[in-house]
């Protein structure tokens, strides 16, 4: 099988990131893909990393690992670090203001895949004939698998692809 767009985009920046070691925005372009390939704790040590090299881009890394923990359904840690990347000084104005719309989109999300899962787990309750693969479908240990965009897991086909237009924004290119 050939390999896809995001393995590619792996292997491209791993090649990346041994070539141009003092690189910053390659090993945060890194852990943003393998956030994408379902390798988040891949990722975790990568954008620290990459703040370490390059500080001047901290808001973006922050940005990319607040992305990263909510693939890994850390909801609460992916909120921390997008307020820590909103909070951090930017380049501009326009930037700043971004930011903070970012942060609140995420989380509206956040929030509604929360009331969602909770709705199926109250369904699942008051109609104990339900099968389990009906009541669980998108969850993942007990939580809804948002992908960046805040979209529930399977409603982003295309979503690596497509830019990312419309969403948080969260990998934006350095």
């Amino acid at each position: 099988a050939a390999p896809t767009d995001v393995q590619l985009q792996v292997q491209a920046l791993e090649r990346a990131t041994m070539a141009a070691p003092l690189l910053g925005r390659a090993f945060a372009e890194l852990a943003r893909v393998y956030g994408l390939s379902q390798s988040g704790e891949k990722a975790l040590p990568l954008i620290d990393r990459a703040v370490e090299l390059e500080p001047e881009w901290a808001d973006h890394c922050f940005e990319i690992k607040a992305g990263v923990l909510l693939t890994l359904n850390r909801y609460e840690d992916a909120m921390t670090a997008m307020r820590f990347a909103a909070s951090l000084p930017h380049k501009d104005r326009a930037t700043a203001e971004l930011f903070e719309r970012k942060m609140s989109a995420m989380a509206r999300k956040i929030e509604d895949a929360r009331r969602e899962a909770e709705g199926l787990r109250a369904q699942q309750l008051r109609d104990p004939g339900m099968g389990l693969h009906t009541a669980t479908r998108g969850v993942v240990n007990g939580n809804y698998a948002l992908d960046w965009c805040g979209s529930i897991t399977g409603r982003h086909a295309g979503w690596a692809s497509s830019g990312m237009a419309g969403c948080l924004g969260i990998g934006t290119a350095f």
